[in-house]
């Protein structure tokens, strides 16, 4: 590592006390770190000078946050370093008993349609049925419903592991493989999380998926009785084929094939249970 110098900045301390509660209070000490074009460097040699934990004068906070604010020159940067404590008096609250908080969102995407629910008419009456789907199989935009929902569960420091991040990262863009949060097997799709740690052994973190559900009865051209799991997908193989009197070439379905494109995965690996 580069010899690196740290000192408090001149405006180094920003400190707010929580008169109703002492741990909602927060201080933000600015240090001045030079000697590296390294970042990491930076936040390592800022991270050995700045105290782990406050003084009384300032209610024994314990070290949240290390960020680089700005870079001052090549090699001189401006580094903040946030105290802030979730747990009363030093002590913090058992993470695993924390409620977790649940929320829910259905609103309208957009999808292409290629295959109608229903034929009403055509004009004129003498005309074909379409035989390759709405517009000659190029289909049309249309709005649907989305459904998603997300959970926020608290975990200690030591389940938030890089091998627990690790097999979640590997969760994400799959579908369970087992029924989940009372919904069937495959409906779910894991869309990701987002973390965050509160003092200094709790982290709060956000977990978010989308649903889907199965579709059955489908009819494609002449071909009928399809059906297809929540998030698989239907794509069509078309042929030249003749109206019913046989006076022109049209463009009708051939095949309709299903196609399963996300992987399975245990969502238990999560560890945010299935209730």
């Amino acid at each position: 590592m580069a010899d690196i110098t740290v000192e408090q900045a001149w405006d180094a301390v920003d400190y707010t006390r929580n008169e109703q509660d002492s741990a909602q209070s927060s201080a933000t000490f600015v240090y001045i770190a030079r000697g590296s074009k390294n970042e990491n460097e930076i936040i390592a040699a800022v991270r050995n000078f700045a105290p782990e934990i406050l003084g009384a004068e300032y209610e024994k906070l314990p070290r949240q946050s290390i960020a680089i604010s700005e870079r001052l020159t090549e090699d001189d940067w401006k580094v903040s370093v946030v105290y802030a404590d979730s747990g009363k008096d030093g002590q913090y609250e058992d993470s695993e008993k924390q409620e977790p908080q649940y929320n829910f969102e259905i609103s309208a995407g957009t999808k292409k349609m290629v295959y109608a629910i229903k034929h009403v008419k055509t004009y004129p009456s003498s005309a074909p049925a379409p035989k390759a789907g709405i517009n000659d199989g190029e289909g049309v935009e249309i709005i649907y419903p989305v459904s998603r929902f997300s959970e926020t569960h608290f975990m200690t420091k030591a389940k938030v592991s890089a091998s627990y991040k690790r097999k979640v990262a590997e969760l994400v863009g799959k579908i369970n493989n087992a029924s989940f949060k009372g919904y069937s097997k495959g409906q779910v799709l894991f869309m990701g999380c987002t973390g965050s740690r509160t003092g200094r052994e709790k982290w709060q973190i956000t977990f978010n998926f989308a649903v889907s559900t199965k579709q059955t009865g489908i009819s494609i051209g002449d071909i009928s009785g399809i059906s297809k799991d929540p998030w698989d997908v239907i794509w069509c193989q078309y042929e030249e084929g003749e109206n019913n009197d046989h006076t022109e070439t049209i463009k009708k379905v051939k095949a309709v094939h299903v196609e399963q494109v996300y992987e399975e995965g245990s969502f238990g690996v999560l560890g945010i249970g299935n209730n």
